[in-house]
């Protein structure tokens, strides 16, 4: 079969469950037979790794757990999970928790294995899956629990398409992670008390983890108020500036203490970009689906702080890279309020791995887009024509240069990072998808437009005059404070 083309087997259903008989001497001195348990897992999995890898083949295989330590061989998996809101909030939490004993590539079975099939449920999942060490999408045999998108109905299928799609560009920053943890012992999923040891918000965020080195995910696990079709979940960010990965909204956590409730419709999950983050991406050839070096990239870059991402790649198999055979290249951005630099520079390595001239697509997702921009290739400046994305409030410059030059973005403003001025759109998007009287929607608008009072005399006038749009009020709430010292109302 591997002479076929088959890459990787799922040993399944190999735990033991026999006995060995042994003799064991007693208090006296005598023998008597007894017998001992024997599992065979732990062997069996190491002689599978020998085995795949016997022609110079990178191993890879799927297998059960046994026991601590046995992550140095498969891919695990957590077993058979139900499709129930409880058994999606307890993945995140145990993914992020296998990371404590080193089991860093764990899977589950995305969208559930048995249960209700649910589309919304499983929809959340997806998205999930998108943020998880391994995107396995599994089910029980059945002829009612299809995961394929077509499947499901037209208010969850782009969503289900697009997550597929975006685990997919994300290649780049998932291979570049992967070898991070080969090197450095650093895991693509880390609880957030990794970074933040001695805060105890940072415990008591079991549904919230690190995503690489660039981003914080806080998984959604309940299913969306009926009203106005958002889900909650419970967010805390540690202090500084932060920026929704797909809107580049502009977050501020005043301390290490503030937590907040983010809402989400199904197309959207809270996931979060540090301050500076540099994200890689892959952008998918027409009817291809192997993942790849690609000659078409979008490298997504947040404002805020100085960074650095080096970005890993290397032939896909095989044991070269132990010898050299690889290519890395550094991406930085130099960072002050008024004035930055977003620099690609020069690949190095074996740079027969990788395509010699690359599309770069420079997403500058949650800057001022007024701001003035120059752009360089081995400093000869290149007449640009970038485009404002409104939805995702991004900035995209298009270039292409061989992967030996040095590129160069120059950023300039009054202040680089986006206003939020757009709060107020997404305010009346929320309300315009609530069910409510709509003159009930038109007192609330009127309220939240007022400039006269606080934020906090808006909250409480808003509460007082539609107490019926609780819900609703909170999520509103959201975006009229993303950048204020205002959450503690």
């Amino acid at each position: 079969y591997e002479a076929e083309g088959v890459d990787f087997w799922w040993m399944d259903w190999q735990q033991g469950t026999d006995y060995r008989w042994i003799h064991k001497a007693n208090k006296d001195g005598k023998t008597a037979d007894e017998r001992e348990r024997l599992d065979p897992l732990w062997l069996l999995n190491h002689l599978h790794i020998l085995d795949i890898s016997r022609n110079g083949k990178r191993p890879m295989f799927f297998s059960r757990y046994s026991g601590p330590g046995s992550q140095r061989y498969p891919i695990g998996f957590s077993g058979d999970t139900c499709i129930t809101w409880d058994a999606l909030k307890f993945q995140p939490y145990f993914t992020a928790t296998a990371s404590n004993i080193g089991y860093c590539w764990w899977s589950h079975d995305i969208g559930g294995h048995c249960g209700a099939y649910d589309q919304e449920l499983i929809t959340r999942w997806f998205q999930l899956g998108v943020f998880s060490p391994i995107n396995r999408i599994h089910s029980g045999k059945s002829d009612f629990l299809h995961k394929e998108p077509w499947y499901f109905s037209e208010e969850f299928r782009g969503t289900v398409t697009d997550s597929l799609r975006l685990r997919y560009k994300l290649f780049p920053y998932l291979y570049t992670m992967n070898y991070r943890c080969h090197t450095d012992l650093e895991t693509l999923i880390q609880p957030m008390y990794y970074s933040h040891p001695k805060n105890n918000e940072a415990y008591n965020s079991p549904n919230q983890f690190w995503f690489g080195s660039e981003l914080i995910v806080s998984a959604v696990s309940q299913p969306m108020n009926k009203d106005n079709k958002l889900s909650e979940t419970d967010v805390w960010l540690p202090q500084g500036d932060w920026f929704d990965f797909f809107t580049g909204l502009h977050y501020y956590s005043p301390n290490d203490k503030n937590r907040f409730k983010a809402y989400r419709h199904i197309e959207r999950y809270p996931v979060f970009a540090k301050s500076g983050a540099i994200v890689p991406l892959m952008v998918q050839p027409p009817h291809e689906h192997r993942c790849m070096s690609s000659d078409k990239m979008e490298i997504l870059v947040f404002p805020g702080s100085d960074n650095t991402f080096e970005l890993y790649e290397d032939a896909g198999d095989g044991f070269e890279y132990e010898n050299g055979g690889f290519c890395k290249t550094l991406m930085r951005l130099d960072w002050s309020k008024t004035e930055a630099s977003f620099v690609i520079e020069p690949a190095k390595g074996e740079l027969s791995l990788i395509p010699q001239k690359r599309n770069w697509s420079i997403m500058l997702r949650g800057f001022n887009k007024d701001m003035s921009l120059k752009v360089f290739v081995n400093e000869k400046e290149l007449e640009i024509n970038p485009v404002f994305l409104e939805e995702s409030n991004t900035v995209r410059i298009e270039l292409i240069a061989d992967v030996t030059d040095t590129v160069r973005v120059e950023m300039s403003a009054d202040n680089l990072i986006h206003d939020n001025s757009d709060w107020l759109l997404r305010c009346e998007e929320i309300l315009m998808r609530t069910n409510m009287y709509s003159t009930d929607k038109q007192k609330i608008i009127d309220i939240v437009k007022s400039d006269t009072v606080s934020t906090h005399e808006k909250m409480a006038k808003l509460f007082y005059e539609v107490p019926s749009a609780y819900h609703t009020i909170l999520a509103l709430r959201e975006m009229m404070t993303l950048t204020k010292k205002e959450y503690d109302i």
